[in-house]
């Protein structure tokens, strides 16, 4: 490292007094340009800087610093700072990030004369959480303050092992102080000790305790501790019924059957007329977001019908929204008869949440209530609505979806497309079953609606038609509009191995590029070789996108009907497109990459002097995956390319390849090249090729 002169020296300390809190902090950066011996003192000098922000750096310079453990005993000291507690936790940070190298000083410390570095060097350990402390931690509980063998045995619940259990069970009975023994139960809780409730006892029957000892308890296996439990749940303060509650989710949730015999000893304990239940039932309102995930758990086990609507308002709770819906869908038909009585009393975000909730409840009666929420006020439940129909997948719905699509097709918006998107979504859920009836339906009103609708119409249409549909799809090729166009031709590939041709020709020459390019996307589901020549043709477009669409769909044809034949043609309207660049050119690599071989890639190695970056890439690419070993020198002069990205993965792809005769040329950029990023790859390359 090299050091400042002395004129930077002075200056640096002068910044070190300034009054200006910004001054000072950037001064504290700048010191480790100073010699360790000075710097590590300095910084640990400004931890008692009355500026937080200078306190930090200091902290993260220290942190930073390899000669750091010189400092730790001063840092230790620091820990007796009851004047100045910014420095004191400042300290504190610092030793936890020192790691393991601040054992030995630590221990020492947890045998001072000051009780409150005592407490803070344990608070360390237990901050620096390595296991080794453990020893030290066990004879810190047998200190004289209180506070100190809290802070020890909260640190054994960070650091500790099965071997402390029964050492913290003893503070738990005997210590006299009521703050250790809540420190041990919280390390037991911590640990995941299995204690037997007789061995709790005495913290069950104390107030200040009875929280912990029922965190302690939900680890537990004993048969008798889901009956404390339940007990807790139904009588004393808030925050022990909250814990109870915590304490049966924790144990009904394990898994094994034992366990699940607890749960259905839960099930049968909390009825809805009990306490235990009013109470759980206000915590999914009332509680803070641990207690209330807590109870929606147990409502959606006990299945009562009661705590259907309170849960509804708890989804509308972002946080909360997939349990809840999880726990509802779980108790099956339970949640209909409530959300059927009381629906049109539900605010309209429990009203969504009632839709989403039915959507995974089959029957009538569900699907009752959803048809009736199609004609809601609110945009939202409509829409949900459609989708929880939509799961259902029976036919009833139908003529009401399409109803909903027609109506969102003409209001349009925000709304009004959200409405669209589900109707459309869930008319392709139930046509998926059985595709008739929904394509009659919209069949049917395909004349009298807009071209909002129609496109809609055609893309369900396509999307879950067969071949009975071919003769509408061919009609609604000739739609007025573009895109209902574009999806007719995309949905005739769909519905049909055998398109016809003809329709398809008539769209490759459609004034609108979008159904020129879906007329060559739907031209490579034919097996007819007369398609190489509608598609080539296609990549004489004047457009662009049509060419590199043609090109796309050359390849993918041939490659799906396996049609070798057509490679020597393809490959020269490819090299074509090559010499003339732009998108046909990446469209026409493309193809040489799913083609393969080596002819391929020598025709990529035309594009490797582009001036598009990206286009030289994807060359690199294809030449890369597909050429021989030998042909990867034509790769090496792209080593000194202007952009680092070429070169990096020029660099990759021949580590790859393992070409072990392009390591000298590698080394040689090596001695140039500037970029880190680069630099990381040559060195990488280097590794794989030694």
């Amino acid at each position: 490292m090299s050091f400042v002169d002395r004129d930077q020296h002075d200056h640096l300390l002068y910044d070190l007094r300034s009054s200006d809190d910004e001054v000072r902090r950037l001064a504290v950066e700048r010191l480790t340009t100073l010699p360790p011996n000075e710097a590590i003192p300095a910084l640990v000098a400004q931890l008692a800087d009355p500026s937080w922000r200078v306190r930090k750096a200091a902290i993260e310079r220290l942190s930073e610093t390899p000669e750091t453990s010189a400092a730790i005993p001063a840092l230790v000291e620091a820990l007796a700072d009851g004047e100045n507690p910014g420095r004191r936790n400042a300290a504190l940070e610092t030793l936890t990030r020192c790691g393991s190298s601040a054992l030995p000083v630590l221990f020492d410390a947890c045998r001072g004369p000051d009780v409150d570095v005592r407490k803070q060097a344990v608070d360390a350990l237990a901050g620096i959480g390595d296991p080794a402390a453990v020893p030290r931690l066990l004879e810190v509980l047998s200190d004289p303050d209180p506070n100190v063998r809290g802070a020890g045995a909260e640190a054994l619940g960070c650091v500790g092992n099965e071997d402390c259990h029964s050492i913290l069970l003893r503070l738990v009975s005997a210590d006299p102080e009521i703050l250790v023994r809540l420190s041990a139960l919280r390390a037991l809780d911590r640990l995941e000790a299995q204690v037997d409730t007789a061995e709790l006892r005495c913290a069950l029957d104390e107030s200040l305790l009875c929280a912990a000892a029922y965190a302690v308890l939900g680890h537990n296996d004993e048969p008798g501790s889901v009956q404390v439990l339940l007990k807790g749940l139904e009588s004393g303060g808030r925050s022990t019924r909250e814990a109870a509650l915590q304490a049966l989710v924790r144990i009904c949730a394990r898994p094994g059957s034992e366990n699940e015999a607890r749960a259905t000893e839960v099930k049968q304990a909390i009825g809805p007329e009990g306490e235990a239940f009013a109470f759980t039932t206000a915590q999914v309102r009332e509680g803070d977001l641990p207690v209330r995930l807590a109870a929606v758990q147990i409502l959606g086990l006990l299945g009562h019908a009661e705590a259907v609507v309170p849960m509804l308002d708890a989804a509308c709770d972002e946080a909360l929204s997939e349990v809840v819906l999880a726990a509802l869908e779980s108790m099956g038909q339970a949640v209909v008869p409530p959300i059927e009585i009381g629906f049109d009393d539900l605010l309209p975000e429990e009203r969504r949440m009632a839709c989403r909730a039915l959507g995974a409840a089959p029957g009538e009666p569900a699907r009752g209530v959803l048809l009736r929420a199609l004609a809601d006020t609110e945009h939202q439940v409509r829409a949900d609505a459609a989708r929880a129909l939509g799961r259902h997948g029976m036919l009833e719905p139908i003529a009401e979806l399409v109803a909903l699509l027609g109506a969102a097709a003409r209001e349009g918006g925000e709304w009004g497309n959200e409405e669209l998107a589900a109707s459309t979504a869930a008319l392709r859920a139930i046509g998926s079953n059985d595709p008739a009836p929904v394509v009659e339906a919209l069949e049917e009103c395909l004349p009298e609606e807009g071209k909002v609708f129609r496109l809609a119409a055609t893309e369900v249409i396509g999307a879950v038609g067969d071949s009975r549909q071919l003769e509408l799809l061919t009609r609604l090729a000739a739609d007025p509009e573009p895109p209902v166009r574009r999806a007719a031709v995309e949905g005739i590939a769909s519905v049909s191995t055998t398109p016809p041709l003809e329709t398809l020709r008539l769209a490759l020459a459609d004034e609108d590029v979008g159904v020129r390019i879906g007329a060559a996307r739907a031209l490579t589901v034919s097996a007819d070789p007369e398609v190489m020549a509608d598609l080539a043709h296609l990549t004489e477009d004047l457009d662009q996108r049509a060419q590199a669409a043609a090109f796309r769909a050359l390849g993918r044809w041939a490659s799906r009907h396996g049609m070798e034949q057509a490679r020597p043609q393809i490959l020269e309207l490819v090299s074509a497109a090559i010499r003339r660049g732009g998108t046909p050119a990446m469209a026409g690599l493309e193809v040489l990459d799913r083609l393969g071989g080596g002819s391929a890639a020598t025709l990529a190695t035309a594009a490797l002097g582009a001036d598009d970056a990206e286009l030289v890439m994807a060359a690199i690419g294809c030449v890369g995956r597909h050429a021989e070993t030998l042909a990867l020198a034509e790769l090496l002069p792209l080593l000194t390319h202007d952009h680092w990205a070429v070169r990096a993965q020029v660099v990759d792809v021949l580590a790859e390849r393992r070409s072990h005769t392009a390591v000298p040329a590698i080394l040689r950029r090596l001695e140039s090249e500037t970029d880190e990023f680069v630099r990381s790859a040559i060195f990488n390359a280097l590794d794989a090729l030694e």
